[in-house]
Parts: structure tokens; C-alpha cells; sequence
């Protein structure tokens, strides 16, 4: 927890500087700003958005958000899972079937329709 509040934070400071070191180099365009003043300003703003990131999706939040399901690796739930897909399967042959039937009837009505005229 100590962890996600010191990155959260780190970001935010980096940002911060981020955006006041882009301000400065923008201000100091017209007396001869070194571009260095923008790169590291870029810097500090990348550096700060990971950190932001990084700490808005660790592994202990998205642990603890779970529901605590556990994987039922029971050979009953296998089996019937594999009977599902049978079924999903014989059902899915089907289906490209009647799609197959489907297009010779229109390719065979195109032929007859091109025939007669």
C-alpha cells in the first residue's frame, strides 16, 4: 500500500515539474531557450504518467477487486464443457451448410436467370 501511495505521489510531482519545466522553456523561447529544458520536461512528464499508471493498476488492487473465484479443474466440468462444444460444433457445421445450400441457389437462379435472356 505504501508502495502504490509513494508512486501515485512521485507521479504527481513529475508532472508537476513536468508541466512547470514546459512552461519555462515556452517562456524562454524568445531569450534562447535550451532545448534540454523541453526534453527533460517530456521526460518528467512520461516518467510521471507511467508512475501514475503503474500504481492505478497494480497487482494487489486488481487482487484484491476479484471475487475470489477459484479455477474448477473438476473432470466433470471438463466433460461438460466439451460436450457443450460438441454441440457448438455440430451446430456450427450445420449452419455452414445451409450457407453452402444458400449460395447454389443463387448461384444456380443467376444461371437460369442468364439463360432465358
Amino acid at each position: 500500500m505504501k508502495k502504490i501511495i509513494l508512486f501515485a505521489f512521485l507521479g504527481i510531482v513529475l508532472l508537476i515539474a513536468g508541466v512547470y519545466m514546459s512552461y519555462v522553456y515556452v517562456i524562454g523561447i524568445d531569450t534562447g531557450a535550451n532545448i534540454l529544458l523541453l526534453i527533460l520536461a517530456l521526460v518528467f512528464l512520461a516518467s510521471g504518467v507511467y508512475l501514475l499508471i503503474s500504481s492505478g493498476k497494480s497487482d494487489i488492487t486488481v487482487l484484491n477487486k476479484g471475487n475470489g473465484k477459484k479455477l474448477d479443474l473438476n473432470v466433470n466440468s471438463f466433460e461438460a464443457s466439451l460436450e457443450k462444444n460438441n454441440q457448438l460444433t455440430s451446430k456450427w457445421a450445420k449452419t455452414v451448410e445451409k450457407r453452402d445450400r444458400m449460395k447454389m441457389l443463387e448461384i444456380t437462379t443467376a444461371a437460369q436467370a442468364n439463360a432465358e435472356e
